[in-house]
């Protein structure tokens, strides 16, 4: 039998390689905009906030690019934005591209398979809140919340589109089926796969099966030995390639 591919996906690798750039060319932005109008970074505080927060997130889009378990934070990161773009930084416009790549990376992901139209609904009104919150933070006059209004219906008709486009849901679909039971895993051995492609850790998996660590450690050990991989980081890498099942 041939042994899967393992290496990941370079749709996974391109974005924390994007965010990572985006993120630190909004921070090196933020900080040469002060060094032009020669204030003291730190003494303006929103300024500082903000390389502070742009530096982290494009740190972790950057980690995401090797470490595997760091790769389902990307949309979190991106839907974390629009509300500090709307609050501190360029505005509704900003916030609702970071409001629209974020929708597509959770329809990569699957989010909206189960439970879709709350989901749908919790992402909207994150970004609907954030968007009009901005502008009222911004204390504008009334007569310049149309732009604002108008980016905040633009974003939540665009993510629901997104959420519920055939065409998305299909690409996330057409993995190919990699069958656990095919590369000889025992049913304890593929119910532990699926607990660590759900998100549970060693210690966290040898507790709720009371097994022992060294246990735990051992079976995947064995299983990645079948799978042709070497990490669990192969693992999660090999989840994303094909269906596990």
């Amino acid at each position: 039998m041939s042994k899967p591919r393992t290496r990941a996906p370079l749709s996974c690798r391109r974005v924390g390689c994007l965010g990572s750039l985006i993120f630190g060319g909004l921070a090196a932005g933020e900080f040469m905009r002060d060094s032009a109008e020669e204030l003291n970074l730190f003494a303006d505080p929103t300024a500082a906030l903000l390389v502070i927060i742009y530096t982290a997130i494009a740190w972790i889009f950057a980690l995401s690019v090797r470490i595997g378990l760091l790769r389902p934070v990307q949309p979190v990161l991106l839907l974390a934005a629009v509300p500090v773009q709307a609050f501190f930084g360029s505005g509704a416009l900003g916030g609702m591209g970071f409001a629209i790549a974020a929708t597509v990376l959770l329809v990569r992901l699957g989010f909206f398979r189960q439970g879709g139209r709350a989901r749908i609904l919790v992402v909207t009104a994150i970004v609907a809140a954030s968007e009009l919150g901005g502008w009222l933070a911004s204390e504008r006059p009334l007569v310049t919340a149309g732009p604002a209004l108008a980016c905040a219906v633009a974003s939540c008709l665009l993510i629901v589109t997104l959420a519920q486009s055939r065409v998305l849901s299909s690409v996330v679909a057409a993995k190919e089926t990699l069958s656990l039971a095919d590369h000889r895993l025992s049913p304890l051995e593929q119910e532990l796969v699926r607990d660590r492609l759900g998100g549970k850790t060693v210690k966290e998996i040898s507790y709720d099966r009371h097994l022992a660590n060294s246990t735990v450690r051992n079976i995947f050990c064995r299983v990645y030995k079948k799978l042709g991989l070497r990490s669990v980081e192969e693992l999660f890498a090999l989840a994303e390639r094909y269906h596990i099942v």
